[in-house]
């Protein structure tokens, strides 16, 4: 990396995490001020309320990284501007390329960045923080690990199951639909109030079954 990049470098990415610092500092404060009656109701720990906020971050994080690069490369930009350094670079036979080089970098580089978080720590953090505000923090009971919502399940047979409820301890799901794929084309379609287990298979209520699989009348 030349001179020129880390300079230019630089000049991005200290406002972008000034940027990334303020607008997470905002975000915190809003959302401490909505949910403190919560917090002083149930005698939270100051422990507690920071591990909530702590998981809550990648989330924040992600929703607030493109606007804070935007505003990172306009600043920039812009003091380069008002200083006349743009000028003297192209004056000096410097391509607007080779100037906006540094800032598709560090825009990929956040790109890379946001990926990682939304695949990676947005989830868990997610997860997280409704372990600790839900049950850990306002005392609501745990959910077994067989009670879903919103389902969705491919089946070895090709078959995809979704449902708006599924009860695993109770053999229940509600809201169902069931669709039937072979090599990649849809056969059957299946809706249903409810579907119950019993025996050893699913029997569904209040639907109806459309096929796919009939050629052209």
């Amino acid at each position: 990396m030349t001179i020129l990049d880390r300079y230019l470098s630089r000049a991005i990415l200290r406002p972008l995490l000034g940027a990334l610092g303020a607008f997470l500092s905002v975000a915190v404060i809003v959302d401490l001020f909505e949910r403190l009656d919560t917090f002083i109701d149930h005698d939270v720990s100051f422990s507690l309320v920071t591990q909530y906020y702590v998981a809550t971050l990648p989330f924040l994080f992600i929703i607030i990284l493109p606007i804070s690069t935007l505003i990172a490369v306009l600043f920039s930009l812009g003091g380069l501007a008002r200083r006349n350094e743009l000028i003297a670079m192209t004056a000096n036979g410097v391509s607007l390329y080779r100037i906006l080089r540094p800032v598709l970098l560090v825009g990929l580089l956040a790109s890379l960045v946001g990926l990682v978080f939304s695949t990676e720590l947005v989830p868990r953090g997610n997860d997280r923080s409704r372990e600790i505000y839900d049950h850990e923090i306002r005392g609501r009971p745990r959910r077994s690990e067989t009670q879903r919502r919103d389902l969705n399940y491919l089946g070895e047979d090709g078959r995809f199951f979704l449902a708006r409820k599924f009860d695993g301890d109770r053999g229940e799901m509600t809201e169902v639909v069931v669709q039937q794929f072979a090599e990649g084309t849809l056969t059957y379609r299946l809706d249903a109030a409810s579907a119950t287990w019993e025996g050893d298979h699913w029997v569904f209520h209040d639907g109806y079954l459309r096929r796919f699989n009939e050629g052209p009348s």
